[in-house]
């Protein structure tokens, strides 16, 4: 096996029972069940969407969290797309929600502003990337030959699925181009990550063209067969055919999808121009350089260690990868992550994650209700990897959850004193429901009492 590969560090997108290493709390990554889209907020929650203006506290980290309006006018005024020096001058009131890799990332950019002020923010990642891939090379290569290790335990056909994979995710870090079968699934998945990232913007032009993309991609099929064509690498040609039906249909619906985008008011986002492209080439048979995806690969891994009878080490080779950095958790990461993006799209990646939210407290899918006693105030950050985990295993990942939620509270009995409250018809009884819900679902050996005696 060809197996030289890059680095990551540790990641929090999954969660892990500690106490038992072989037994692991996740789903499958990435989620992939994007088959409708919602633009609406939270169930009953807008009354606490009216405090996001006063720049609160995340109850995790403590971090002051980001009104989404804000992050709409930034995008709208494109200062990612100026100079380096206007935009480290119009983001100062923005840089206290940054979070510890993003901010790390700003203070490069603020260094680069002073020596080259009319500079762009994507050529401080040109300047970056060389050292990063470097250095993210360097801590996913032991974790990548970890894996190479264990798989070695597989049966046969197992491992032979794992090499093939291993193959492919070498090839992707080398950016060597590959034939990659077409995913319906996967291309709903990316087309959603981009809805999601547009309407922070406020476009409704961009967000209604979206919706109507994301419609026609509903029509795509989830299983495909063999590519439409068979291209020869060697040769460099087209040597064969595909007329079966599925990938004949699939092939016709892309070209819709494409010409309906090439039509909208979105046809010059590259970003977008990009994902329809390379469905084209998947479709078609075509090599295509793909960026490695830390989820992806995970995705694709846990496909075959569930087949694996022996479940320890098919937990042992999940847990291994989960290691591989992201780039909310390493500056590396989120280095060579942003070498593909345009200025404008570092931008919003730096500040997506700072945006503030409501949570389920308790998670829907463990029968949380959608209902004021049940929301706390989180960033997209943090709120983002919580997914369907328990409280006692967030507070694993934020052993200062009690004192910044104290925080939290402190700032909102402060607002419910200044009437701000009264003003969006909310109930002071939301701040006592919030730190009873938190008493309940917190562990029996750590519970978490906070102080609302200043409500009084």
């Amino acid at each position: 096996m060809d197996i030289k590969i890059l680095p990551t560090y540790r990641n929090n997108n999954v969660g892990i029972n500690i106490k038992n290493k072989y037994k692991i709390t996740y789903n499958k990554l990435p989620n992939l069940k994007y088959d409708t889209v919602s633009f609406s907020g939270v169930p009953n929650g807008e009354k606490l969407t009216k405090l996001f203006k006063y720049r609160l506290p995340d109850m995790y980290t403590g971090i002051p969290m980001l009104d989404p309006k804000d992050l709409e006018k930034i995008m709208k005024s494109r200062i990612f797309s100026s100079t380096l020096k206007e935009m480290v001058e119009y983001i100062k009131p923005y840089e206290d929600t940054l979070y510890p890799v993003e901010k790390q990332f700003w203070s490069y950019v603020k260094l680069a502003s002073q020596l080259a002020p009319n500079g762009s923010l994507k050529d401080v990642v040109m300047l970056l990337y060389r050292e990063h891939l470097e250095k993210l090379e360097k801590i996913q290569k032991p974790i990548f030959k970890e894996l190479c290790s264990l798989a070695f335990e597989m049966p046969k056909d197992r491992l032979k699925e794992f090499t093939h994979l291993m193959r492919v995710t070498n090839k992707k870090l080398k950016k060597v181009p590959i034939i990659e079968k077409f995913s319906a699934k996967r291309f709903r998945y990316n087309l959603r990550k981009i809805i999601d990232e547009k309407s922070k913007r406020g476009n409704q032009n961009e967000i209604l063209a979206l919706k109507n993309l994301y419609k026609l991609s509903s029509e795509l099929e989830d299983v495909t067969g063999q590519p439409y064509l068979k291209y020869d690498v060697v040769k460099n040609k087209i040597i064969a055919v595909n007329h079966s039906t599925i990938v004949y249909r699939q092939a016709k619906k892309i070209k819709k999808i494409e010409n309906l985008f090439e039509n909208s008011c979105l046809s010059k986002d590259e970003e977008l121009g990009k994902l329809i492209n390379s469905a084209k080439l998947n479709i078609f048979g075509i090599p295509n350089i793909t960026n490695f995806n830390r989820k992806s690969f995970i995705y694709d891994l846990q496909k075959i260690t569930d087949l694996l009878e022996d479940q320890k080490l098919a937990h042992k080779m999940v847990l291994t990868a989960i290691k591989l950095p992201t780039s909310r958790d390493n500056l590396s990461a989120f280095v060579v992550k942003a070498f593909d993006n345009t200025s404008e799209k570092i931008g919003l990646d730096l500040f997506s994650g700072s945006v503030a939210s409501v949570e389920h407290l308790i998670p829907a899918s463990k029968g949380g209700k959608d209902l004021l006693w049940n929301y706390g105030l989180a960033s997209a950050h943090t709120n983002s990897k919580h997914s369907n985990y328990s409280f006692a295993s967030q507070l694993e990942y934020y052993p200062n959850t009690a004192k910044n939620s104290q925080k939290l509270v402190n700032e909102l009995i402060r607002l419910y004193k200044r009437g701000v409250f009264k003003s969006i018809r909310l109930g002071k009884d939301y701040i006592t429901n919030f730190a009873k819900t938190l008493y309940k679902i917190s562990p029996k050996n750590n519970r978490i009492k906070l102080d609302t005696h200043k409500l009084k």
